[in-house]
């Protein structure tokens, strides 16, 4: 039986997880890299420089590709014979030059190191700096042309997005250091409104992670995105779920229930099993606070959690922590939570409510389930490509989301399916769009504070 072939476009982020596959089960076709999204949908039509200097083979040929746009001739060479499309984004960090015939060249380390990128600069109008508004625009627009030629070649169903965050420190605790300026707190930043384009506009999917760590004995040095093994463990399980080993494009189509997917299996700074911990204790008397986070949770709404238990109860509240690696949890590791929480929290409040906030959805969902809580408030959520809630009628959700957030960062499908999910497993519960992100939050946190003074009655009674 043939390995599963796989195409890469991106950087050593994709190149170094397909070498953490099993490697009699998964075939590389081709590499593209030092490639911006944005060069090569309008490469130049000339512009010769003398690669010579380039001493590295393989980096005069990536060099040349990037010049002469070769991503989509290389992969229409490919298409009929390619299993899987890996995308990154990290060698967008470098930007692109925008040359007078309105092309584009992207800027590499490659140019860099052999002084040629100082010859681009002069030649060209002006150059586009990841992060900025005008990148931003120009690389939305290239990036509707790559999903144009996916959907051509039907590579679309077959294409993967790896997506994690640069690592600020290493393993051992080294800082991971800076790339072209960004630290990498600030990558991370920039990073977001880019996958986002591409998993909730253009619908490609996406792996997220945002606990990272990088490694300083990796192969290619300290960086924030030479990552250490656990990482790239994580990624081959989800493309191992995606895309099985010696698996053709039959066996491509809707990825697997996302409830199903626990995260990186290797020890080092990442852990599978979700993290239960009780965070302050209270009284016995007052109400308990379940926040669940996500590994691939945005780190501002992580944020937004805290604030919003600061402003409801102050320092009258029971508060536990469930931290879930990665976005997705089983109905089998649900129930497990559940059982912690009902340990952790023996001597505190036994009314339990539930909060969350972007792709924590799902898992809060299960444990609060698991759990049997009354009532799971969530704000801004993540709407799930695909996932089934086996048996779950018992928990009553109040999501709050900004219109035009809804709007711009999901498909109508997505959300067609949340309020499906929502309508499945609640009892009574609400979906609420509101004008602002003001009113999101004020109308959210007036939900907590009816349902804590309910629970603080109850616990009189």
């Amino acid at each position: 039986m043939s390995a599963t072939r796989v195409f890469v476009y991106g950087s050593c982020v994709s190149r170094d997880t397909f070498n953490a596959l099993p490697q009699d089960g998964y075939e590389l076709v081709d590499y593209v890299a030092r490639q911006s999204m944005i060069s090569a949908a309008r490469p130049p039509l000339a512009y010769p420089l003398d690669l010579s200097v380039i001493s590295s083979r393989f980096q005069q040929r990536m060099v040349q590709g990037a010049l002469s746009g070769s991503l989509y001739g290389t992969l229409d060479r490919h298409a009929t014979d390619t299993d899987l499309v890996l995308v990154d984004l990290t060698d967008e960090r470098a930007g692109v030059f925008e040359m007078p015939d309105g092309s584009y060249v992207t800027r590499s380390i490659e140019l860099d190191g052999a002084g040629l990128t100082q010859q681009i600069s002069d030649a060209s109008t002006r150059y586009l700096r990841f992060g900025t508004d005008e990148h931003f625009e120009v690389f939305g627009w290239a990036a509707q042309t790559l999903r144009a030629e996916l959907d051509r070649l039907q590579l679309t169903e077959r294409t993967l997005v790896l997506a994690p965050n640069w690592a600020e420190h290493s393993v051992d605790g080294q800082y991971s250091g800076d790339s072209y300026g960004y630290a990498p707190a600030d990558a991370n930043y920039f990073q977001q409104r880019y996958v986002d384009l591409l998993e909730n506009y253009l619908g490609l999917r996406t792996v997220r992670l945002a606990d990272t760590r990088s490694d300083t004995g990796h192969q290619w040095g300290l960086a924030p995105f030479h990552f250490a093994g656990p990482v790239y463990t994580y990624f081959a399980q989800a493309i191992a779920q995606v895309v099985p080993p010696h698996a053709g494009p039959a066996s491509i189509g809707a990825p697997q229930q996302a409830t199903a997917y626990q995260g990186p299996s290797s020890a080092a700074a990442l852990t599978a099993s979700p993290t239960v911990e009780l965070v302050r204790s209270a009284s016995a008397e007052a109400p308990t606070v379940v926040l669940v986070k996500t590994t691939s949770q945005h780190a501002s709404l992580a944020a937004l959690l805290d604030d919003m238990v600061a402003n409801v109860g102050g320092g009258n509240l029971n508060i536990v922590t469930v931290t879930v690696q990665g976005p997705a949890l089983d109905v089998a590791g649900a129930e497990s939570t559940a059982a912690q929480l009902a340990q952790i929290t023996a001597r505190t409040g036994k009314d339990r409510t539930y909060l969350t906030a972007g792709d924590g959805l799902v898992c809060a969902l299960l444990v609060a389930a698991a759990d049997k809580a009354s009532e799971l408030v969530v704000v801004y959520p993540e709407f799930p490509e695909s996932v089934t809630v086996p048996g779950l009628k018992k928990v009553d959700v109040h999501a709050f989301a900004e219109a035009e957030h809804l709007m711009a960062r999901h498909t109508a499908g997505q959300v067609d399916l949340t309020l499906k999910l929502l309508g499945t497993v609640t009892r009574t519960g609400s979906f609420l769009l509101m004008h602002d992100g003001d009113a999101v939050l004020r109308r959210a946190m007036e939900r907590m504070h009816t349902t804590l003074t309910d629970a603080r009655r109850h616990a009189r009674i």
